[in-house]
Formats: structure tokens, sequence, C-alpha cells
């Protein structure tokens, strides 16, 4: 199953600057700590801050960005509809004050800001039409601020949000978004996303990871994803998950300039200097030769996942999908049966993913015309 990372990679928070210096320099304090998988301080600035200021949107929308977040840079994984949960709970605090603060372009921003996090939270959840009417408040609201200041270049990573995702929707979701009177274009959102990156202040950092993890994962553009990486894990060094990424885009790169046989002649020297601990490293190296339609490397790379891997169900998954793609359905269908024998007894995996693997697999199966024989 495709790494959902690239949901992660997705965070409308923004610029303080007109603050004064001192409270600025406790949320800087908190996002420094954020990427640098500091959490527990993050965290306790974050809840200082609302235990002083309880009535003000700022520290409560902090908490819903600190939770976004911290699911990826976490050394621990955590129920993804509990965070959820906190992420909406956090953000319609934030927006509760709309009627109770001075109307100002920083608490604009919160709102709209807030607005950004409830809308992805909502689709996440599956929750559509509730997160299309939270985007259209989050781009009422940072549009507002944007034409007061245009030079609030944070503000531009909610807008970019929208404008990227949106512009890559089709079908029924699409069609909803429209109805909703929601619509965007990705070439936009990228340029969105480097405006705040080149303008942003608080935010800065967050645009360049949003930049690596789009480049990475969904544009498959290995130069800029290894650029942007390259500046966070400079700065972050203490953030496993920028490391581990940074390393993974170089690896990828390597494989691209020197082909799939050498990753297999040096694999165990490789899997030393760029940490393939697990499978999810070579399954995503998979899905970025198989993003730029380069399938028989794609293939390659997963079968030698499933070697490394044999009693694992995931690498058969992402192996019988590239297959599918590549238009090879006996080979697709002979893979995702395996997947589905391996799944009952896979360790890796908690039973949430168990059961969403199951449901793709055998929904492939029915896609292409097989019998589920597990």
């Amino acid at each position: 199953m495709k790494n959902l990372c690239r949901v992660f990679m997705l965070l409308l928070f923004g610029s303080l600057s007109a603050l004064p210096v001192q409270a600025q320099s406790v949320e800087q304090q908190i996002m420094d700590h954020l990427f640098n998988a500091e959490l527990a301080q993050a965290d306790s600035l974050i809840d200082m801050g609302i235990k002083q200021n309880p009535n003000h949107p700022k520290y409560y929308f902090l908490k819903a960005h600190y939770n976004f977040y911290m699911r990826y840079f976490a050394q621990r994984q955590f129920d993804r509809d509990s965070i959820l949960q906190v992420i909406i709970d956090n953000g319609e605090k934030a927006v509760s004050f709309e009627d109770e603060v001075e109307v100002t372009i920083e608490n604009q921003f919160y709102f709209g800001s807030a607005y950004g996090l409830l809308s992805r939270a909502y689709v996440m959840k599956g929750e559509l039409w509730d997160g299309y009417w939270a985007a259209l408040d989050c781009e009422d609201y940072l549009e507002e601020v944007l034409d007061e200041n245009p030079n609030y270049g944070d503000a531009y990573i909610g807008l970019g949000v929208i404008e990227y995702f949106t512009g890559r929707l089709t079908g029924y979701q699409s069609f909803l978004a429209w109805m909703g009177g929601v619509s965007g274009d990705t070439e936009t959102g990228l340029e969105y996303f480097k405006k705040a990156a080149e303008n942003g202040k608080l935010l800065k950092n967050e645009a360049n990871f949003i930049l690596a993890t789009m480049y990475r994962f969904i544009e498959i553009d290995l130069d800029q994803a290894r650029t942007y990486f390259a500046l966070l894990n400079e700065k972050f060094p203490n953030n496993a998950f920028i490391t581990n990424q940074y390393r993974q885009t170089v690896l990828a790169q390597v494989i691209a300039e020197k082909g799939f046989n050498y990753l297999k002649s040096n694999i165990d020297s490789l899997r030393v200097a760029y940490n393939i601990n697990n499978s999810g490293v070579l399954n995503i190296m998979g899905y970025n030769f198989s993003g730029r339609e380069e399938y028989e490397t794609a293939i390659a790379i997963f079968k030698l996942n499933i070697e490394l891997y044999p009693d694992e169900a995931n690498p058969y998954d992402s192996i019988s999908e590239c297959y599918q793609l590549q238009g090879n359905n006996i080979k697709a269908i002979e893979y995702t049966k395996i997947g589905l024998q391996k799944l009952p007894t896979d360790s890796t995996i908690n039973e949430q993913f168990r059961e969403n693997l199951k449901n793709i697999m055998e929904t492939r199966l029915k896609d292409l015309g097989a019998v589920t024989e597990v």
C-alpha cells in the first residue's frame, strides 16, 4: 500500500511577526523543538501558552499543529483516528473564539490556519463535505490576510494545500469539491509553497518540509527533494525522520544513476549506509520508480524487498500494484493472493493496517476479475 506519509506532508501555521519579541521567541522555540524532534519540550511550551492564554486561538492552533507533525517525528506509532480527533478538538477550540477576540491580521491567520487543519483532518476521516466547508473558511481568512499584507509569506501554505490537493482530485471527489465551491491547480499550489519557503518567518522550515515531501513522493523529482531535505537535515540533525528521508532520497538517486544491479550487488553495505532497516524503505524506493513509470526497475526493487522480508504482506501488495499499472494482470493477481496469505501471520503491522491492506488486496482481485481464495 502506498506510503501515506504524502498525506503528511501539509500544515497551515503561520507567521506571528507582528507580535512582541518575547511571544514570537516562544513560538519559534516551539517550532524549532518540534522540527528537531524535541517533542516534550515543544508540547510543554504549548501547554504553558494555553494555561496563560486560555481564551485565545493561538496556542490551540499550535497544539493541533504539533499533533499533526508529531505523528511523523515521534519514535513510536500512534493510533491514527485518535490523533485526528485531537487535531479536530484543538482546531475547533481555536475557531470557537472567532467572535471573542479582536479582528487583527494575526487572528485572521490563526483562524484560517485552524480551519485548514480541520479540513485536512475531516478529509482524512472520510468526512469530505465537512472538509470542503472548512477549506472554504480557510481560504477566505487567508486571502484576507494576503489582501491586507501581500508579504505575509506563511499564509501561502494554507492556500497551497487547497490548490495542490484539490487540483489532484479526480472523479467523485473532484465533483464533490466542485459542488462545495473548492477548486485548485497543482502548479499554483507548488508556487505558493515556494513563496512560503522564501518569504515565510515562523513557517519557513515547514514550507521546505512540504516541498521536500511533495517532490519526493508525488512529483517524483529527486533532485528537488534532495535540495529541500538537505536544508532541513543540516538545520535539524536530531530529527531521525528527516535524516532518514534525506538518506533515502540520496539512495533513490544512486539507484537512478547506477542502476538496480548496483543496489542488488551492494545491498549489505547500502543497508548500513542508508539505514534500510525495514521493508518500508525499499517499498518507497519502488514507488519512486513506479511513479516515474520505470516499472522494470520498480518491480526489481519490490522483488528484492520480498527476498529481504519474505513474511511481510505489504511488499507483495506493492509489487502487485506495480504489475497492475504495468498491465500485467496475471502477475498482479498472483502476488496479491500471496500477500493475502501472508497477512494473518504478519507480526510487523497493527490490526488497523492489516484490515486496510486486506480490503485493498481483495478489492484489487475483484477489479481484476479474480476470486479471493483466503
